[in-house]
């Protein structure tokens, strides 16, 4: 069910003579069940950031100060590397502790992402509309529809649209997630909108 404000923002969006069909919204947490593997993943990735980087910016920061390093195949200690040198150092492992943060909460990202999410079908087109970006798909670009219903109560309206890409054709996008009351009002609206074109 779509709030006042949901609704509100999705009439904004509509051209001139544009009416809305059918609206609504996925659940959210069957998205972060698909992003469990990258949570997974992220948990030994994480673990041997840590412990590399620990390693390195303990040595460089905390060691001896006579202790030898070497540097382009020059011998020195750690207290004549500069400090310049030693903060570039720990810059090279901000994308790793970044990449692992991020699979670490993938459930949590994914999960407030399609919170924000909203599907819609109108007499001119289909939209999915983002808390920030929105995208559709006009009639004449919708060439086929599919339904996928799960056991869990959810399912997923599909359809491929004519935009070429390199290999010939687009994977199909669609609504995703969608609660069973949703799917056939959803799968109705869309076939009426390809009808119509």
């Amino acid at each position: 069910m779509l709030t006042s404000d949901e609704t509100q923002r999705l009439q904004n969006k509509l051209d001139l003579n544009e009416q809305l069909l059918w609206a609504g919204k996925p659940i959210p947490r069957a998205f972060s069940k698909s992003s469990i593997a990258a949570m997974i993943f992220g948990i030994p990735w994480s673990a041997i950031t840590a412990v590399v980087a620990g390693g390195f910016l303990n040595s460089m920061f905390f060691g001896e100060p006579n202790d030898p390093v070497t540097i382009n195949g020059t011998k020195t200690t750690i207290s004549e590397v500069s400090i310049l040198f030693k903060v570039g150092m720990c810059a090279f492992f901000v994308p790793f502790v970044t990449i692992g943060i991020g699979m670490l909460f993938a459930p949590l990202w994914k999960f407030i992402i399609m919170t924000g999410q909203t599907y819609a079908v109108t007499t001119k087109r289909a939209l999915i509309m983002g808390r920030i970006r929105t995208k559709s798909w006009r009639a004449p670009e919708i060439s086929f529809i599919d339904r996928c219903d799960r056991r869990n109560g959810t399912g997923d309206i599909l359809f491929s649209y004519s935009s070429v890409s390199q290999n010939g054709h687009h994977p199909p996008v669609g609504f995703d997630n969608l609660p069973a009351e949703s799917l056939t009002p959803a799968e109705t609206a869309l076939r009426t909108l390809h009808q119509e074109d």
